[in-house]
């Protein structure tokens, strides 16, 4: 089943289409990481390739990127004209609501849904965060069974929004959402005012870790890919209240061993984990 990502735009205007083969999951996210910063039109996934959509003056640009920083090969990208597309109406003829728990995750034109305590409605302009994935599901299951009354939360690669959402929801106090993505501060800003929730005790930031002041936090959430989380172990550890709890998902189960190695020597304590489909979840405390 393809998946639709990045920006969603009433009628595309990208004119090329560059096809990207790749071989596993870690080397389909480094594709999309690099293409993102290209600012594409949109992304879409299929089971062995990724298309890639963006104009014309951009495109030459990111296959030389894709090709040095990945060592692809000239034959593992194809590039195609395109015909111009409603991107919008693609999204919605393909997105369907989601339950986790007793959550239940819409879109605007959806009606809610009178057998859920949780109505979250989204509406993606980028890739990650909507539910449908198995990292993301996780993760808001975990966050339903926690007491986050006043807490003070960071969500480090907020995305969509959808954790920074649903945990205010949950009835944390200050909540500090930061991703390298522009898109995704605004769709957070977005999402809060989607959903009626108040932006007072919000904040979003672009960037990494490093362009926040240094504080520390009694929930941290991080769902984003291995080599983020494991360059950035010791950073967490610095941010994590004493008594706080690190809830983080984006693991392929091949990399369990790999991540709780690295996080149980830099002085984390495992307090939970599951697993769902490939993927991983942890919770650890310090």
């Amino acid at each position: 089943q393809k998946k639709v990502s990045l920006r969603i735009r009433t009628l595309m205007s990208s004119s090329k289409k560059l096809v990207v083969k790749f071989f596993d999951d870690e080397q389909k996210e480094m594709i999309m990481a690099w293409a993102s910063m290209h600012e594409p039109d949109a992304m879409v996934e299929h089971s062995d390739s990724i298309d890639i959509f963006l104009e014309d003056e951009n495109y030459q640009e990111l296959v030389t990127t894709l090709q040095s920083k990945l060592n692809l090969t000239a034959e593992a990208i194809t590039i195609e004209e395109v015909e111009l597309k409603n991107w919008n109406a693609d999204w919605e003829a393909n997105f369907k609501p989601i339950e986790v728990g007793n959550i239940y995750i819409r879109a605007e034109f959806h009606p809610p849904s009178t057998d859920h305590e949780i109505d979250l409605i989204i509406s993606p302009k980028m890739a990650f965060g909507t539910g449908h994935h198995e990292t993301t599901y996780m993760m808001l299951d975990h966050m339903n069974t926690l007491n986050m009354k006043g807490q003070s939360v960071l969500d480090y690669g907020c995305g969509t929004g959808i954790l920074t959402v649903f945990a205010k929801m949950k009835g944390c106090g200050s909540i500090t959402g930061i991703d390298i993505q522009e898109e995704a501060v605004e769709n957070t800003v977005e999402h809060f005012q989607l959903n009626k929730i108040s932006t007072e005790d919000l904040k979003v930031e672009q960037g990494d870790l490093d362009v926040l002041a240094q504080q520390q936090y009694d929930l941290i959430l991080a769902n984003i890919n291995r080599h983020v989380l494991l360059q950035n172990a010791a950073n967490l550890l610095d941010r994590l209240s004493p008594k706080g709890q690190l809830l983080m998902s984006g693991i392929l189960i091949t990399d369990r061993e790999l991540i709780l190695k690295e996080y149980t020597n830099k002085g984390f304590n495992l307090l939970s984990e599951d697993q769902r489909g490939e993927w991983c979840r942890f919770s650890f405390g310090k």
